[in-house]
């Protein structure tokens, strides 16, 4: 586990970092390690690499934090499938939501509120499938609808998602004298 301190807007805030990082397969980090070039894009122009951003193994990559990295950079852009999170500060809501929906990758969002009224609004505006109201996105439960919207996957996962998918139609027609 990692301890970073933030400074958010004036206010520090403590992160723990805890992420295994471990990949099923060498394909997969070869892949993410590759859009790691995009860490080093996305520094160059002005993004805070609080830690991580190295691969450590063959099958490890440290879990990674970016803070503000800028809009039109890889890391900003492409679907990252990895310990990787990157935090963007903001003071106006609706751009913030704005940023988040400009992406062509809707899976899952967290809000961090106190304020039960914001958090409805944000949930209500976020293109996600899942938004989860001061808990990570990596909270799941087998009877939850699970996937991803637009280009972040085909179809939805959780139990009667997956009943309809492995379930085919098929309707039979019965004429008899004697029924």
């Amino acid at each position: 586990m990692k301890r970073i301190s933030v400074d958010i807007g004036g206010t520090f805030t403590d992160c723990f970092v805890v992420w295994n990082g471990k990949y099923i397969e060498t394909k997969a980090l070869t892949t993410h390690h590759n859009l790691a070039l995009g860490f080093n894009e996305a520094v160059e122009k002005g993004a805070v690499l609080l830690c991580g951003g190295q691969r450590l193994s063959d099958f490890y990559y440290a879990p990674t934090v970016l803070l503000n990295p800028p809009e039109d950079t890889k890391i900003s852009t492409q679907e990252v499938f990895g310990p990787v999170v990157c935090l963007f500060s903001y003071t106006d809501r609706d751009k913030a939501i704005k940023q988040a929906n400009a992406l062509p990758y809707a899976f899952q969002a967290s809000v961090f509120t106190n304020n039960l009224n914001v958090s409805l609004e944000v949930v209500k505006k976020l293109n996600a499938t899942a938004v989860m109201v001061n808990d990570h996105t990596a909270f799941r439960v087998d009877w939850m609808p699970f996937g991803g919207r637009d280009e972040s996957g085909i179809g939805m996962g959780g139990i009667p998602y997956s009943m309809e998918e492995m379930t085919r139609t098929k309707m039979m027609v019965i004429k008899n004298k004697n029924l």
